[in-house]
């Protein structure tokens, strides 16, 4: 159980939950708005999403999933 966010307040709840969440950012910058918490992988692409890989977004997924096992 994970979930893939886009820049918005699912990220940042997911964050508070301690939930294993990565957040798609495109123009905007995650290091100033980004979800900050256990759990938490941003990528950012430049425009458009496109160049960011489906099977990327899915690794890192699951990598972030990995982790939530280890750090509750």
């Amino acid at each position: 159980a994970g979930i893939v966010a886009v820049d918005t307040g699912l990220g940042h709840m997911a964050a508070a939950l301690h939930a294993p969440c990565v957040s798609l950012y495109c123009a905007t910058d995650p290091a100033r708005v980004g979800a900050v918490g256990p759990n938490q992988l941003h990528l950012q692409t430049a425009p458009p999403f496109a160049s960011l890989g489906a099977e990327q977004v899915w690794a890192g997924l699951l990598t972030v999933m990995e982790q939530a096992r280890g750090n509750p």
